[in-house]
């Protein structure tokens, strides 16, 4: 079986996948931050639902775009790596050297080892991240739920509080 491998066209989808993945990479860190700031400026942005719900999301999306740009970048040094592999292969009066050993060559390895370690770095990474911004936003996690238990104790708030959500049904 030919195996032919337009490696131009593989060196571009890098170069195209590595640009997307910092651009989303730089957004999505200048909203998790935008998003931290105004946790910490505006302590009722803190208390809101939205500030919990969105803050996690977007620094797992720039760690993953992060990830991505990295292997972008190593995509495509093997590319480039591969095209000039096959160009000294073809070349007839360079038969001393073995192109396949070469120790020029190590973007290939590198890519296979990011490929191979990256998702448990990755995993673990976000599991961290994601414990250490709920630790640090969780009294005013404790807070908002206080506020809800408290308004919600009385037998006459805590049926206004049940009678209104069946209102909208």
């Amino acid at each position: 079986m030919n195996k032919v491998v337009n490696y131009r066209a593989a060196i571009d989808n890098a170069g195209v996948m590595t640009k997307l993945a910092a651009i989303g990479t730089v957004l999505s860190a200048v909203f998790a931050l935008l998003l931290l700031v105004l946790g910490v400026v505006k302590s009722s942005f803190a208390n809101s639902d939205a500030f919990a719900v969105v803050v996690i999301p977007y620094t797992v999306a720039a760690l993953f775009g992060l990830a991505a740009t990295l292997y972008g970048m190593f995509a495509k040094g093997a590319a480039i790596e591969n095209e000039e592999k096959m160009l000294l292969a073809k070349r007839h009066d360079n038969n001393m050297l073995a192109v396949d050993e070469d120790a020029r060559f190590t973007q290939q390895r590198t890519l296979e080892n990011y490929a191979k370690y990256a998702p448990y770095v990755l995993s673990v990474a976000t599991a961290v991240l994601s414990v250490e911004i709920k630790a640090c936003f969780s009294s005013s996690s404790v807070l908002r739920l206080a506020i809800s238990v408290f308004a919600c104790s009385n037998s006459s708030l805590f049926i206004s509080c049940n009678s209104s959500l069946y209102k909208s049904v």
